[in-house]
């Protein structure tokens, strides 16, 4: 019995395309932020990405948001498009250790791949 060889293509790991929300989160890249929206559409909150250059930076906003907002999952949901927005443990902090890093940088480099992969289609 002979064995056909894998492609490569085959082997690397299929990341998802890139989302632009996460339950009533919206990812503005225009203006690099997350938004909150009502079922009516009109943005209850702003999270500004280009303010969260730390670990603590980020954990503010999800505190802030605790405080105002943590109803219908959305606090999981900010928690989830900030991981994809920032990768944190491969850009922020690995092994309890901070990193520097640009909010600003990662957004618009998210921004990036979600305007590569809208013109793939």
């Amino acid at each position: 019995m002979t064995m056909k060889p894998t492609p490569i293509s085959e082997l690397f790991i299929k990341l998802d395309p890139p989302k632009r929300k996460w339950g009533n989160w919206i990812f503005r890249s225009s203006i690099l932020t997350l938004q909150l929206k009502a079922k009516n559409y009109n943005t209850l909150y702003e999270v500004d990405l280009e303010r969260i250059n730390s670990t603590a930076d980020m954990l503010d906003w999800i505190f802030q948001v605790n405080c105002k907002w943590c109803k219908e999952g959305n606090i999981e949901d900010l928690i989830d498009a900030l991981h994809e927005i920032f990768n944190p443990q491969a850009n922020c902090c690995s092994r309890g250790k901070e990193k520097e890093f640009s909010g600003s940088k990662l957004a618009k480099a998210y921004a990036k791949r979600l305007k590569d992969e809208k013109q793939k289609l």
